[in-house]
């Protein structure tokens, strides 16, 4: 059977359209695809095409008539059909009637009552259509006052006292015959000047347009475009402009003032949740508002791409209803014409319109001084139904602060490639600052500090000073025998500490809307970094490398194996070995061995240098070493590992001490030689990322050779220590923000949390010696009365001064809490203190800080309590 064509539905809010031109005939070959028709909906034209194949057939619809919406115009035949028995098209004279005499009515100011001209449908509500019914009154009669011009029960009983009223005999007018001179001509009117007309009339009839204006700077909206205007254009590309801008300042002022956002009806106020932004565009044949919606929830390059495309829709005529229906508030924007200052009408049914003029240079009065600067001028005009005076003044207000400082727009994208101490805070710091933050970890957050390293060690290493307070406290008067180790406890609280901090750096993360990608970081670019287990391709403005570094292996035979353990391993161990080896005496090392024989193992150190802990001042090692060896744990140093041979019984490592080879039995050997950077996956060469012995150059600022590219934590190399690694994700972060930062590495500490602990801040005595000469002052723990009185004497305060100033170069202690007095050291150092004013500093008393103070007094004349 023969195809119907029935008016489409072009958009949501379409409810007629009239056809301007039919281009087919009847009786033609149509192809699919053709176009049929061409229709027009109020500023929309649009070309329907044949959805297939045919002949076309009966037109039952002229030129210049108005359908609704799924109203039936035409046939089209399918292959051997004919026209026989469809309904015929209607006959409507083409030819325009001469102008005749009407008649006006001058009424009172009562509802407009309308003759039916189309046969649209009328939009009523359920009870205006009950209440016209019991009254008898036509509905398509009324033009109705309620939401989108729908007839409400009170425009129905308006409608009814109308008619009752008595009417004026009208008097006949003519309609004037317009005379054309000579050079002048007639240019009829389109669908789209007449709605235009039309709405410019409605907005000065139907509203309280009032108008306000501000001059705001527009320096820094012409910066943003800058920085963003290549790196969209290549990522998207997208030319961005000032308007595009503008309307996304003008859709952030309306969301903080909703009452911009609204619409007039009799029955009250309309507010609209979403911001569709209404933009101006000037056409041939006219005026058109094309609507970016939820302009709030598009980016800039959104909104640029939206614009570009509406643009392209408007130049061939290709809008659709819903691209120009719906604004909630528009932007007329007339700075390409070099316009200052416009006022403009509201595009009715809104309540404002924002007119942005030129952005021009001109002199104005900063701190004192006449400088020339870009400025805008800006005008609302609004509904002074809805909007109050205040609330414009409110909305302009905000409106020309974040023309001024439009830092909202564009967040400074970080991706941060680990999640451990350097990472994480560096993370929390850029975001504070305003950035927006991925942060790639493939492991748990926290790092080797929170997860393997600081905070475990030290779990268990408490977990072991209160066993050893247990088996002292007969000294203080407590009888507590019996006190063992359970080793599945203290393991289990362990990893509740950690579970616990570990949740709480989630937490900080989610507090500041941090991205957190489980994954790989792979380096592709300066500016990209793809996770490898999912294919993302991360693009930022700033790349911070936090990748951290893995532990050192010995190439030697034999250290694979169940029972050879690395620092993950010894963590998680459970049970107890009989007996261990240790290799490597550096700081890790020295703490599990007394983990281990706190517990119950027979311990052995293995340290290839001339002192335990290398670096650390040689007369706080050797006091070190003493505690260690008082407690049964065997050092050997200047020993070198030269195989494990595993046996039945465990393992045998062989070493070479004094020239001669000597062999240790073990269950188990824990690795504790250091850590390396790790730089696997970051590209180095490809990139162009400088290194040197396997860690990658910054200068002081955070910054690697490659400019925006940042690196802090181990994969730096230099002092691999937790607190400085978090201190260098904070200057790497500011830099990264534009905040100039530099790092300074005079005053940083070291910490060993054995017991008894050892802190040092500065030079060793050995360092301070080379150039310089030097003095000396040290306080031992047994002249203090608070060590005295928690049973903990062993140990002693050591200052190391510069002798011609009293400059103090170096803090060393050993003994109790030193991990905590070292603070008082840190802060004198970083102030350039002399030994002299450490000295005379008051400490409080009973003190262990009073060790500090005797301390630098035995460089100051001698300490009060030591002979």
């Amino acid at each position: 059977m023969p195809l119907e064509i029935v008016m489409p539905k072009l958009g949501l809010t379409m409810t007629e359209g009239i056809i301007v031109e039919w281009k087919k005939k009847e009786g033609e070959q149509v192809r699919k695809g053709d176009v049929l028709f061409v229709l027009e909906t109020e500023k929309v034209t649009y070309e329907v095409e044949a959805p297939e194949e045919g002949v076309m057939g009966p037109i039952l619809i002229n030129e210049k008539e108005t359908v609704p919406v799924g109203g039936l115009v035409a046939y089209l035949l399918r292959p051997g059909e004919s026209s026989a028995g469809l309904k015929q098209s209607k006959k409507v004279s083409k030819e325009q009637p001469e102008i005749a005499e009407h008649e006006a009515v001058t009424l009172p100011d009562k509802p407009e009552v309308l003759a039916p001209s189309a046969p649209a449908r009328p939009m009523a509500s359920p009870h205006a259509k009950t209440v016209a019914r019991s009254l008898g009154i036509d509905i398509s009669t009324i033009r109705g006052t309620g939401p989108d011009g729908m007839i409400v029960a009170e425009d129905v009983r308006k409608a009814a006292a109308l008619k009752e009223m008595p009417q004026e005999v009208p008097k006949p007018i003519k309609t004037p015959v317009v005379e054309l001179e000579e050079g002048q001509r007639i240019v009829p009117a389109g669908g789209m000047r007449r709605a235009i007309a039309k709405k410019m009339m409605a907005s000065k009839v139907e509203t309280a347009q009032t108008y306000m204006s501000v001059s705001a700077d527009a320096g820094r909206v012409m910066a943003l475009r800058e920085a963003v205007l290549s790196e969209i254009q290549a990522e998207y590309g997208v030319r961005i402009t000032i308007t595009d801008i503008m309307m996304k300042i003008a859709g952030e002022a309306v969301r903080r003032h909703p009452v911009i956002n609204t619409r007039w009806t009799e029955q009250g106020v309309i507010y609209n949740d979403k911001v569709n932004m209404g933009m101006a565009m000037a056409l041939d044949d006219g005026l058109i508002v094309p609507v970016i919606r939820d302009i709030n929830q598009k980016g800039l390059a959104d909104v640029g791409r939206a614009r570009v495309e509406l643009i392209k829709k408007g130049k061939t005529g290709r809008f659709l209803p819903d691209d120009i229906t719906g604004s909630t508030v528009t932007l007329s924007a007339m700075g390409m014409f070099g316009i200052e200052q416009f006022t403009a009408n509201i595009n009715v049914p809104e309540n404002a319109i924002l007119a942005v003029g030129a952005i021009t240079d001109k002199p104005v009065a900063v701190a004192g001084k006449v400088v020339i600067r870009p400025m805008v001028n800006v005008t609302l005009s609004y509904d002074h139904r809805t909007i109050d005076g205040a609330e414009a003044g409110k909305f302009m207000q905000t409106l020309k602060s974040l023309i001024e400082d439009p830092g909202f727009l564009r967040k400074t994208r970080i991706t941060i490639v680990g999640g451990g101490v350097a990472g994480y805070p560096a993370a929390i710091i850029a975001a504070r600052l305003g950035a927006e933050i991925t942060l790639i970890e493939r492991d748990h957050l926290g790092g080797v500090c929170l997860n393997w390293g600081c905070i475990p060690t030290k779990s268990l290493l408490q977990s072991c000073e209160v066993l050893k307070t247990i088996e002292e406290a007969s000294v203080f008067g407590i009888a507590c025998e019996g006190a063992k180790a359970d080793l599945s406890r203290i393991m289990s609280r362990k990893e509740s500490v950690v579970a616990q901090l570990r949740s709480g750096v989630e937490k900080l993360l989610s507090a500041k809307k941090i991205k957190v990608v489980r994954g790989t970081g792979k380096l592709l670019d300066s500016r990209t970094v793809q996770v490898l287990e999912t294919g993302e391709k991360i693009i930022s403005d700033r790349i911070i490398i936090a990748s951290g570094s893995r532990p050192v292996k010995l190439s030697l035979k034999g250290v694979e194996g169940s029972d050879v353990w690395d620092s993950n391993s010894f963590l998680s161990m459970a049970e107890l070995p009989k007996r261990a080896v240790v290799i490597g005496g550096g700081v890790v090392g020295v703490e599990f061995a007394q983990i281990l024989r706190r517990l119950g193992s027979e311990v052995s150190i293995v340290e290839m240098t001339q002192q335990l802990v290398p670096g650390m001042d040689g007369e706080i090692s050797l006091a070190l070493r003493k505690s260690l060896e008082s407690e049964g744990i065997k050092v050997f140093v200047q020993a070198t590992v030269t195989s494990l041979e595993h046996g039945t019984c465990g393992l045998s490592v062989t070493m070479t001490l004094e020239g001669k080879t000597q062999a240790l039995e073990a269950e188990k050997v824990i690795m504790s030689v250091g850590r390396r950077p790790d730089l696997s996956l970051l590209n180095v060469e490809r990139i162009g990322l400088g290194h040197k012995n396997g860690a990658l150059l910054v200068d002081e600022r955070m910054e690697t050779t490659v400019p925006g590219v940042y690196a802090a934590g181990d994969v730096v190399g230099g002092i691999m220590l937790a607190h400085v690694a978090t201190s260098e994700g904070e200057c790497a972060a500011k830099n990264a923000m534009g905040i100039d930062t530099r790092i300074d590495y005079k005053a940083i500490p070291s910490c060993i949390y054995t017991s008894p602990e050892v802190a040092w801040v500065g030079l060793t005595e050995e360092a301070a010696q080379k150039g310089r000469e030097i003095v000396i002052g040290r306080f031992p723990f047994y002249g203090c009365g608070k060590a005295l009185v928690i049973n903990s004497t062993y140990g002693m305060v050591k200052i190391i001064a510069e002798k011609s100033n009293g400059k103090v170069l170096g803090v060393h202690i050993i003994g109790p809490h030193a991990t905590d007095m070292i603070s008082e050291a840190v802060l004198g150092m970083a102030m350039d203190v002399t030994a002299e004013k450490l000295a005379h500093a008051v400490h409080p008393h009973p003190s262990l800080s009073e060790t500090v103070m005797e301390a630098a007094l035995t460089l100051c004349g001698g300490a009060i309590h030591m002979p």
